[in-house]
């Protein structure tokens, strides 16, 4: 007859067998993010790849007034997309749960102006919610390639 310490210790040798095997199988995955336009601007409206620039004016004309300007840098902001993340639960490969998660991003497009009031460069960068236009656009000048002369 088996003693009640071998039979312990031989279930919780099986548990812990069959939670090291699944316990691995289940993974959050991140899934591309959903992105619901403001407006009825498109990230494409932000490339301006024909000489000569277009002017402030013309960009006003053609984008409306900018969200957010900085007279300092000459740059314009415009809100784009509002980027929700979302991820997936996953039990080995099946699907178990879509969460999307609690704070929203935007894609911002910002349009450096030269002090003739002309596209210098422009460019649309993934921004958190809680984003200052100010930092962002900064962030953005600091990493964003120079143009070439």
């Amino acid at each position: 007859m088996i003693s009640k310490a071998k039979i312990a210790f031989i279930l919780t040798a099986i548990l812990w067998i069959i939670a090291v095997n699944v316990w691995p199988g289940c993974a959050t995955a991140p899934l591309r993010p959903s992105r619901t336009p403001i407006l009825s601007r498109k990230t494409a409206d932000f490339a301006f790849v024909q000489p000569p620039p277009p002017s402030r004016s013309e960009v006003i004309t053609k984008l409306g007034e900018p969200d957010f300007y900085l007279p300092d840098l000459r740059v314009a902001c415009y809100r784009v997309n509002t980027v929700t993340r979302r991820d997936v639960f996953l039990f080995l490969v099946i699907p178990l749960r879509i969460r999307k998660l609690p704070e929203p991003g935007f894609d911002v497009a910002f349009i450096e102006f030269d002090e003739h009031d002309h596209v210098k460069r422009s460019g649309v960068a993934l921004e958190p919610g809680y984003f200052s236009y100010e930092a962002a656009a900064k962030k953005w000048m600091a990493t964003e390639d120079k143009p070439k002369p």
